[in-house]
């Protein structure tokens, strides 16, 4: 069966799981994604595997597997192995996750809306923002050349690129748990169906001397400890904001109303196409960020009944950052960023 990602995207959720700089080789095929790895131990090796395999799994046709593991010390061992000692690895390897019940993701009733906030920033503001602060990006406190040293090159308007994504998670789910009731002082054990259980074994002085003396001080109830699978259903809903690397925003510092947006924001962004900077990741990985975000227990210590993730909304803003390109007496360059909402210098 084939797989709907192609290599570059599987690569590039990869990316946002595991540091590149680990990675030793990724090989996909229709069946499977293998991921070999340094300089990581098991923990984190298990970690990043059940990571992936909550986001690829619902995105590839099954039957699909992934696993994950250090690359071999053995520089000639080839990483195709023959298709039956493939088999017997996968189905040893521990990093291995089994398909899970797929998670039901809903778009039908998404609203997804593009938004391009208003400049604010004024011709002549912008120039003296860029002569007070092109001295700060070269030198030290102690040592910088004059403002008048320092050649504005060029200077550009990008417009960054945010996701905002919205949307409420549902776990059906199994778990399991102890109770503990109190019972009457006689009873020695309960009986619930074919399940026998005993009143909870107490140790020390009311063990040695027995009935007698908890009578005499008043002990009428014992405890029972019921070992029990409970069905849960666990509801949570949020919004997950995005920088255009796909790193999460916790504060938006930035408001949107009709008095702060663009009304031909399409028109926009085509005039200025080389100078925006979209959403690195896909929407796919992005909605799959928030899922994930929203999800607040563990897959390994539950037994999976249904999952459900329905996006409410999908809001892209394109944000005005003016880009002055900046050479001082040395010719070494430096790009000065300037926010085009809230004037402020960026890093």
């Amino acid at each position: 069966m084939e797989n709907r990602l192609d290599d570059e995207q599987i690569e590039e959720i990869v990316h946002t799981v595991i540091d590149p700089e680990n990675i030793f080789s990724i090989y996909n095929d229709d069946r499977n994604t293998r991921i070999l790895v340094q300089n990581m131990d098991a923990r984190e090796i298990g970690k990043c595997a059940e990571q992936l395999n909550d986001i690829l799994l619902p995105l590839v046709d099954k039957p699909y597997r992934i696993w994950i593991d250090n690359k071999p010390d053995d520089s000639d061992f080839e990483l195709v192995k023959a298709k039956d000692e493939e088999e017997d690895y996968i189905a040893e390897n521990k990093h291995m996750h089994n398909d899970n019940k797929p998670v039901v993701t809903d778009l039908s009733h998404a609203e997804e809306k593009t938004v391009v906030l208003k400049d604010q920033l004024e011709q002549e503001k912008l120039d003296e923002i860029i002569y007070n602060k092109k001295t700060s990006l070269f030198g030290s406190v102690f040592s910088r050349p004059k403002p008048d040293e320092i050649h504005v090159h060029s200077k550009v308007t990008a417009y960054e690129s945010y996701m905002i994504i919205s949307g409420r998670y549902e776990i059906d789910f199994y778990r399991k748990a102890t109770h503990k009731i109190d019972v009457n002082g006689d009873v020695i054990e309960i009986v619930m169906g074919d399940g026998i259980f005993p009143i909870k074994t107490k140790s020390g002085i009311l063990e040695k001397f027995g009935d007698k003396m908890k009578e005499g001080i008043g002990i009428d109830k014992e405890e029972v400890e019921l070992e029990v699978e409970e069905h849960a259903v666990q509801r949570q809903s949020g919004t997950l904001t995005l920088d255009h690397h796909g790193h999460e925003v916790k504060e938006f510092p930035y408001k949107i109303d009709s008095r702060s947006v663009e009304n031909y924001p399409t028109r926009i962004l085509e005039q200025n196409s080389e100078d925006v900077k979209r959403q690195e990741l896909t929407k796919e990985s992005c909605i799959e960020k928030l899922r994930m975000k929203l999800r607040k227990i563990s897959l390994q210590d539950i037994r999976m009944n249904s999952e459900k993730f329905i996006v409410d909304k999908i809001t892209t803003v394109y944000v005005p950052v003016h880009e002055a390109r900046c050479v001082d007496p040395k010719k070494r360059v430096e790009i000065l960023r300037i926010d085009g909402i809230t004037k402020k210098m960026l890093g």
